[in-house]
């Protein structure tokens, strides 16, 4: 049998010779047979497909014979992707499915091979064909929801099976909430539409059927979701009206493109406004209290679009009704000409806004403008007649609220002004003493009222009292003193009329008693030589002549014993080192109307000073820097005080160039190069008494060395290897005068150099023997003389560095795997300082690094093309830098060898088994390395093949005894997904019906599909059971099924929590007859049914909400109110419920405004109307504040219009009331009534 393994006909060549018979030994000529054999036909194998339906798929057949013709036949087992049963050659078709799963078609190719007439077939190959469903996607639904409200989750759905269907979809308005565009279901969002119309976004979803990983794309599908606007109501502003004002309030919108209506609620219907209503709000407004009533009108916007409502943001507002304007009784008053009248402040029962007043005044003699408005202010009353002056002022009020008036009732009361008191003058008197004043007698000028006079004298000496009333009596004049004396007396007349008195301007006249006297005499202080200022006697009297006489008791000053008149200027004279004092004593005599009258005597001192003097101060020298002596002047002087002042030329050495009193020590400073020398001069005072006397000065001298200084030392600073010579240090100094020497010191000897030395440094060997940089430090300290004062300078210092010779550690030899990413060498040294660089060479560059470089060696990926190690010589080189000295050191040398390759592959097996997840395979081959391997999959496991493992990507990593590693590819071990049941429950509660259900929606993911769902019970879904509601509490279960038998059981548990009514009882302590009142606690019990969450409380008048089963509250104002329960229940339900209630005063009065006496049976009393008092009284009074009428009974009967038995007159009164109410509580009303007949 010939056989042709190759792809290609093989020739065969026989040759033949033809022998004859036995015993014959004839050979025939030589004969070849070539004889041919065809290889087998084969098909190269073919890839399974995977199309889309509608898709064009071509598939060319190929082999690896040649040599002769190779043609191709097939079958195919499903003619419905569109292919015929069987065919030959290569396959061009457009693949069909127009079911929901995929068409798989098995097709199996058969080769037959030609040549030279020889025909034979070859071993088959099969291949699918899947053509997947063009991808679907349900009908969505559109959806409209309001702005802040969550929109239904929508989730796509498909007829599509035995794939997978993503869903794509996208948004035109990303403004309602939603992204632009997503993947998969679209899960609730909130609904967000900002504006003022309804928002319609159109949304499309592409499905995408995934089978095989070939993705099948859908025609898409529409669908909207609007968003309406909230409702929204424009602001309403506050308002204020009066009582009686008709009000109209229309609300409106800025919303369009749906419906809005407005509703509204009213806190005090007492305003005369319902406490609700719908749409626009129009009534009469009412107030007839005293104080603004304000309500707040909450209005609530509801906007209604595509069958989808909600309510919006409320808007509230106040509306004020104010009271009718008031003003209260005011009181007359009486004041004097040029008096400051009381401010007439109007007052009002009226509160909670402002009153004004308007008033008008009919005699504006007085001061008063004849008109004005509000207080009327203090002023000054005028009456410059000579009898009392009467003005009538009426006031209007006007009550303002909110930029809402109106005018009330006026009211009037008069201002007199009564004159000025007045006195007429009185004749001054002058006499001396003991002699008789005669009698003082006061008059006046006012012809009505009665005038008083009161009397003051500022001079009692006088013989007179201090005061006194009435016209004065004569009495003797008196003057025990030195000088005349002078009374004043002040006359003030005082004015009394209508019950006040006014005080009148005061009339002055004097009583003079003369008596001489001299001024007192300034004291002098000289100094000797100085020249006396003249003494002038002189006298506080301005009549008469004075003289005077005097003498003194120390003539040693130049002045002599006495003499008569003012003492002349004279020459001072003190010849001792004391001061010199001489007391002068004068005498005044007064001669006044020929009386002559000898008064006191006055003393003062004359002092001479002796001259001042300051003792000889010895001279310093000093270093700068140093402390002074401090220099201490003094003087012969025994008496007074001597100070000093000083000078100074010379600044410079810290002293200033000014100053006074001893010079303390100081810190001499000299910041130059040169000696300084400062020349003091102290000049002396003498001070004795305030007198100042200047003496001759006397100098000396301060000289300040400079420091001693050595010139600046850093240009000094040396760096050096070990081993080299250093330069010579010659140091210098900028002083110009004196002797500098120098020391030096040097705290490191280590470098070649003595610890201490002085003068300059010669150069000397630096040596190192360490493994870092050492440093010296050279001290050099200069020292100054001059003047036989040595002065130390300050140090300077300069550093001498030798570095150490360049050092490196050893390296290991490396070992390397091929195609290792290396480690970066990092070569280092034992030097501790300074910079050690690297110069490196490789002797082969072929293991993949270069021939040389600098440094350490970067991390470089090991190459070895060859099956043995490659080795390379690598030589480092040191290179130690310090304080820019180079120094280079001895090399090292170390080994890198690279080892072959790793190659790793292997055969995964899946993990298909349903009931075993870890049923997959890995089967490993490895080969190249070195030596044994070792394993580390990447799920731990340590062993060559992988085995009963769970799906998913595995990889493993070989290692060879030499550490080489290899990484392998991943292998894939495949299952299909788990069947997973999502449960979403959504309670569904209906408020209005008082019930609930739970909806109860699942979705089925992973599996094989179909699935069979089966609940246990509840309302479930008709399409495809994937809903289930449930209205009755209970435990439910739902059991999901796959196409392959795979089961999942969900239990639900149903507890619904129940709705009710709400609902309470009020009981009150308040009598029957007086109803409820402000005194009363009220009691609110609730009553409400089902299993509510809260309970609150609005009492309907501002006050704060409350909360509880049961609550108290008593009402601080009477009204009606309306008490408002709300019930709060579970999801979001509430139930509200309310009822009103009156509450009251705890009494009742009201006072009427008019009535008639006539006796028809009608009105012809005036009493008040009231109710619940323990106590009551009544009080009339006329327009003049006159009480007219009183009653004080429980059962008032009232004024029957009469005085005296005489009738009233018709007219305005005044009612006052007061009583005590049952709670017992002070009762006060008053108001003007009008009597008409």
């Amino acid at each position: 049998t010939l056989i042709n393994s190759t792809t290609e006909p093989l020739d065969v060549v026989y040759t033949a010779i033809a022998t004859g018979d036995v015993g014959f030994d004839c050979e025939g000529l030589p004969t070849d047979y070539t004889v041919t054999v065809n290889p087998q036909a084969q098909v190269n194998p073919v890839d399974d497909q995977v199309v889309c339906n509608d898709e064009n798929l071509t598939i060319e057949f190929s082999t690896i014979v040649t040599g002769g013709t190779t043609t191709f036949s097939w079958t195919n087992d499903n003619t419905a992707i569109g292919l015929d049963a069987t065919g030959t050659g290569n396959i061009d078709i457009t693949a069909i499915n127009t079911t929901d799963q995929p068409l798989t078609a098995n097709i199996v190719v058969t080769p037959s091979f030609e040549n030279d007439g020889d025909t034979n077939t070859g071993d088959s190959t099969t291949f699918t064909i899947t053509v997947n469903p063009t991808g679907q996607v349900d009908v969505v639904g559109n959806q409209i929801v309001s702005n802040g409200f969550d929109t239904t989750a929508i989730a796509f759905s498909t007829t599509n099976v035995n794939g997978t269907t993503t869903f794509d979809w996208t948004n035109s308005i990303t403004s309602i909430g939603l992204a632009a565009s997503g993947t998969g279901n679209i899960s609730a969002f909130t609904g967000i539409n900002t504006g003022s119309s309804p928002v319609t976004s159109s949304l499309t979803v592409i499905p995408t059927f995934e089978n095989g990983s070939v993705d099948c794309i859908g025609p898409a599908t529409p669908f909207e979701i609007t968003i309406n606007p909230t409702a929204q109501v424009n602001p309403t502003d506050d308002m204020v009206v009066s009582d009686g004002d008709t009000v109209t309030i229309p609300f409106t919108t800025v919303n369009t493109g749906g419906t809005t209506t407005y509703t509204w609620t009213n806190t005090d219907p007492t305003t005369g406004l319902t406490t609700t209503g719908s749409s626009d709000i129009g009534f009469t407004a009412v107030n007839t209290g005293t104080s603004p009533i304000t309500t707040t009108v909450v209005v609530t916007p509801g906007f209604t679009n595509g069958g989808n409502s909600n309510t919006g943001p409320t808007d509230t507002f106040t509306i004020t009704v104010n009271p009718t304007a008031q003003t209260d009784p005011i009181d007359s008053m009486v004041v004097c000409n040029q008096d400051n009248t009381t401010a007439v402040v109007f007052t009002t029962e009226n509160t909670g806004g402002v009153t004004t007043y308007s008033w008008t005044n009919d005699n504006s003699s007085i001061g008063l403008a004849s008109s004005g408005t509000g207080t009327i202010a203090s002023f000054t009353a005028i009456n410059v007649t000579t009898t009392a002056q009467v003005a009538t002022i009426v006031v209007t009020p006007t009550f303002e609220n909110g930029g809402n008036s109106n005018t009330g009732s006026s009211e009037s009361f008069t201002i007199i002004v009564n004159p000025t008191a007045q006195v007429n003058a009185i004749d001054n008197i002058i006499s001396c003493d003991a002699t008789s004043s005669g009698e003082i007698i006061f008059t006046t000028q006012n012809t009505d009222g009665a005038t008083t006079y009161a009397w003051t004298n500022n001079n009692t000496s006088i013989g007179l009292a201090a005061d006194g009333t009435g016209n004065i009596s004569s009495f003797t004049l008196t003057n025990s003193s030195t000088q005349t004396q002078t009374a004043t007396v002040t006359v003030t007349p005082t004015y009394t009329n209508n019950g006040v008195s006014c005080s009148g301007t005061a009339e002055t006249f004097t009583i003079t008693v003369p008596m001489g006297q001299v001024n007192a005499i300034v004291n002098q202080e000289l100094c000797s030589g100085d020249q006396s200022a003249e003494v002038i006697f002189a006298t506080v009297n301005t009549e008469g002549t004075t003289t005077y006489t005097w003498t003194n008791d120390n003539t040693s000053i130049g002045l002599s014993s006495g003499g008569t008149g003012n003492i002349p200027s004279f020459s001072a004279i003190n010849s001792v080192d004391t001061a010199q004092t001489a007391t002068i004593i004068v005498t005044p005599n007064y001669n006044y109307n020929g009386v002559v009258c000898t008064g006191p005597s006055e003393t003062f001192t004359i002092t001479v000073n002796p001259g001042a003097q300051v003792n000889a101060v010895d001279s310093q020298v000093l270093c700068n820097g140093d402390i002074s002596n401090e220099v201490i002047f003094t003087t012969t002087n025994t008496d007074g005080t001597t100070t000093y002042n000083w000078t100074n030329d010379n600044t410079s050495i810290g002293l200033p160039g000014t100053g006074s009193g001893s010079i303390p020590a100081f810190g001499v400073v000299n910041t130059s190069n040169t000696s300084q020398t400062a020349t003091i001069t102290v000049t002396p005072t003498y001070d004795n008494n305030g007198v100042v006397c200047i003496g001759a000065p006397e100098s000396f001298t301060m000289t300040v060395n400079p420091d001693a200084q050595v010139d600046p030392l850093q240009s000094w600073n040396t760096v050096a290897c070990d081993g080299d010579f250093t330069p010579v240090y010659i140091f210098t100094t900028s002083n110009t005068d004196g002797t500098t020497t120098y020391d030096w010191t040097n705290n490191n000897p280590a470098i070649g150099l003595g610890d201490s030395g002085s003068g300059g440094i010669p150069s000397f060997l630096a040596t190192n023997s360490s493994n870092s940089t050492i440093t010296a430090t050279i001290t050099v300290t200069p020292s100054y003389n001059n003047n036989g004062v040595v002065c130390s300078g300050l140090s300077d210092t300069f550093t001498i560095t030798v570095n150490p010779s360049p050092q490196m550690d050893p390296v290991n030899d490396l070992v390397l795997c091929n195609n290792e990413i290396s480690s970066i060498i990092t070569f280092t040294s034992p030097n501790t300082d300074g910079a050690t660089t690297y110069n490196w060479t490789n002797d082969n560059t072929s293991i993949g690094l270069t021939a040389s470089g600098t440094g350490d060696i970067p991390s470089f990926t090991a190459t070895n093309p060859s099956i043995v190690s490659e080795g390379a010589l690598i030589t480092v080189t040191p290179t130690y830098e310090n304080n820019g000295i180079i120094c280079i050191g001895s090399p090292e040398t170390f080994s890198i060898t690279v080892l072959s390759e790793i190659v790793v592959s292997g055969t995964p097996s899946d993990a298909v088994d349903c009931n075993n997840p870890n049923s997959g395979s890995v089967d490993l081959l490895v080969s190249g390395g070195s030596g044994s391997y070792s394993f580390l999959w990447s799920n731990g496991a340590d062993t060559e093949d992988l085995s009963n493992v769970p799906a998913g990507d595995y990889t493993v990593e070989v290692t060879d005894s030499e550490g080489c590693t290899a990484q392998s590819g991943t292998f894939t071990i495949w299952r299909q997904d788990d069947l997973i049941v999502d449960l979403q429950t959504t309670i569904d509660p209906n408020c209005v019906g008082n019930f609930v259900s739970q909806i109860n929606d699942i979705t089925v993911s992973g599996g094989v599909p179909p699935y069979s769902i089966n609940w246990s019970s509840g309302s479930v879904s008709i399409d495809d059971n994937t809903v289930m509601t449930a209205y009755e509490n209970g435990t439910y279960t739902v059991l999901v099924t796959d196409s392959f038998g795979c089961q999942v059981e969900t239990e639900i548990i149903v507890d619904f929590d129940e709705l009710g009514d709400a609902s309470f009882d009020l009981s009150s302590s308040g009598q029957i007859d007086c109803g409820i009142s402000i005194f009363n606690e009220l009691t609110f019990t609730n009553t409400s049914s089902g299993d509510y969450i809260s309970v609150t409380w609005d009492f309907g008048d501002g006050s704060p909400i409350a909360t509880g089963e049961s609550v108290t509250y008593t009402y601080p104002n009477p009204g009606t109110y309306t008490i408002t329960q709300t019930v709060e229940y579970s999801y979001g339900c509430s139930e509200v419920y309310t009822e009103e209630v009156d509450v009251t005063d705890g009494y009742d009065i009201v006072l009427p405004t008019a009535f008639s006496p006539n006796n028809d049976g009608m009105n012809d009393t005036m009493r008040p109307v009231y109710g619940c008092l323990n106590s009551i009284e009544m009080y009339i009074y006329d327009t003049f504040g006159s009480l007219i009428y009183y009653e004080n009974n429980v059962d008032l009967i009232g004024w029957d219009g009469t005085l005296e038995g005489r009738k009233a007159e018709n007219g305005n009164y005044l009612i006052v009331v007061n009583g005590v109410s049952i709670y017992q509580e002070n009762i006060n009303r008053q108001g003007v009534f009008t009597l008409l007949r």
